[in-house]
Formats: structure tokens, C-alpha cells, sequence
């Protein structure tokens, strides 16, 4: 699990203190019974009533869509080249990363 896995890890490093929410978008991965089920038990969730794949309310959206976009140019062949290419370029686009967590911020002002 995604969130489990990844998100939890880097959110718990990059603010220690739990100064954060983490913004559940209704998308359907995140209504599947056992992630809807881990996110109530370990999660200070905060459900926002909008659709799916809005990157104006959702920084994530437009940071999926740079990812799409640059791995889509290397063509990974494989599950292992694919999850080499993600992690590589999520990496590398960092910086894109907290501009989009910076503007949602100041939009929500």
C-alpha cells in the first residue's frame, strides 16, 4: 500500500512534530475496504467533498501528471524498470514537488 508504505514514512521525516493532514481526494484506489479501513485506523483523515483528479484542489494530481509524463518517455519494459523510473524521477523532480505542495498552500489562504 502506497500510503503505508511511502507517503507515511516521508510525512512522519518531513514534519516530525504532525503538523499535517493528509488529503483524501475520493479517488476509488483510495475507497478500496482495506485501504478506507488502514486510513480510519492510522490516519488523521480529512475527507474533502470534490471529485476525483482535480490538481486544483490536489497537488498530487499535478505531480502524477509530470510523473506520467517523464516516464512515459524512458518506456519502462518491465514492473521493476517501472518502479526504478518512478522512484528515480520523483526524486529528480523535487524540487516540481514542493511547488505544487507550496501553491496548494498559498491557494488555501
Amino acid at each position: 500500500m502506497f500510503i503505508k508504505n511511502y507517503l507515511l514514512p516521508f510525512t512522519i521525516n518531513a514534519y516530525p512534530y504532525g503538523n499535517w493532514k493528509f488529503l483524501h481526494d475520493n479517488a476509488p484506489a483510495h475507497l478500496r475496504k482495506e485501504t478506507s479501513k488502514w486510513m480510519e485506523e492510522n490516519l488523521n483523515t480529512f475527507v474533502m467533498k470534490h471529485p476525483p483528479n482535480s490538481p486544483d484542489l490536489n497537488p498530487i494530481e499535478h505531480i502524477w501528471k509530470v510523473l506520467k509524463d517523464k516516464i512515459e518517455k524512458k518506456s519502462p519494459q518491465s514492473k521493476e524498470e517501472l518502479e526504478e523510473t518512478l522512484k528515480t524521477e520523483w526524486n529528480a523532480n523535487q524540487d516540481c514537488i514542493d511547488n505544487c505542495i507550496k501553491g496548494f498552500q498559498e491557494r488555501m489562504q
